[in-house]
């Protein structure tokens, strides 16, 4: 529950500020729709931490709530990026906008481009979970594949490739005996950063 996880990270944060009760604190502020204490949580993690690019990620996640601030958060992001085309909170953070923004060619590129340096079932999984936006299903089946290679248990990635093969294969019956979809499952809320913060 949301509103626990910041009665929580409050009481972390007030014993002992870290990086992780600044980022607990925004993920729950933002779940809990308390967007202007999570950008004045994350504005402070980046005074904390000038040089750091998760912090700078933070507050590019923060603003990507907020249609009027899409563009803010975009420059943040990238610049996040440029300093650390590792951060994983902003390629997610970044990603999942340009998914909200409906740039679905976008968001491939810019997950195929740092996927090299984040190869891991998770990334994997995500840039699937675009791909089927996107329609490029044999494409995700792949990657969804690969994801699982690296992690069995990778749950998200198991019912995505179900849902690609269904997609694949629409005269196929689904387990529960109706026929499959023609059009891809994946909303852009399964895209959703809050949880890489």
């Amino acid at each position: 529950c949301p509103e626990e996880a910041a009665k929580m990270y409050a009481k972390a944060h007030a014993l002992e500020p870290t990086a992780q009760t600044y980022r607990g604190l925004i993920t729950s502020h933002v779940q809990n729709g308390e967007h202007k204490f999570a950008y004045s949580y994350a504005k402070q993690l980046v005074e904390l931490m000038p040089q750091n690019a998760r912090a700078l990620a933070a507050v590019g996640s923060v603003l990507a709530h907020s249609a009027e601030s899409h563009a803010k958060a975009v420059r943040l992001l990238e610049s996040a990026l440029a300093q650390d085309p590792r951060c994983t909170d902003a390629i997610v953070a970044l990603a999942s906008l340009h998914v909200t923004n409906n740039r679905l060619s976008d968001a491939v590129s810019l997950l195929e481009r740092h996927l090299v340096e984040n190869e891991t079932d998770d990334m994997y999984t995500r840039y699937a979970d675009v791909l089927t936006l996107a329609n490029e299903l044999p494409k995700a089946a792949a990657n969804y594949a690969v994801a699982l290679e690296m992690n069995p248990s990778n749950e998200r990635a198991k019912t995505g490739y179900e849902r690609v093969d269904r997609l694949m294969h629409p005269s196929a019956e689904s387990d529960d005996g109706e026929p499959g979809e023609g059009e891809p499952e994946v909303e852009p809320s399964d895209m959703s950063d809050d949880d890489m913060l």
